[in-house]
């Protein structure tokens, strides 16, 4: 096994403060969610954005409230229409 792995296994993040318990950092960059067509990939980063804007658990996990900005790279018109449907 790499050494650098070893040691990042081996850190100590009890002390750290996440943005999403245990799953984002503040210094964890970016991340990517990729998967098959309709498992529900957009629905799931729409609720953790929605939870992430209002600092409120998601999932059971404590969120620390953030500004969020997501990007719709395909469906965005679908996106759109159906928010604003839901939110009348």
């Amino acid at each position: 096994m790499p050494k650098e792995l070893l040691e990042f296994m081996e850190r100590d993040f009890s002390e750290t403060e996440y943005i999403i318990e245990q799953l984002m950092r503040p210094d964890s960059g970016y991340g990517i969610i990729a998967g098959r067509t309709g498992l529900g990939k957009t629905n799931l980063m729409l609720n953790l954005s929605f939870w992430l804007a209002l600092g409120k658990p998601f999932f059971g996990l404590n969120v620390r409230e953030s500004k969020v900005c997501y990007f719709a790279f395909e469906g965005a018109k679908i996106i759109s229409e159906t928010a604003i449907l839901d939110s009348l």
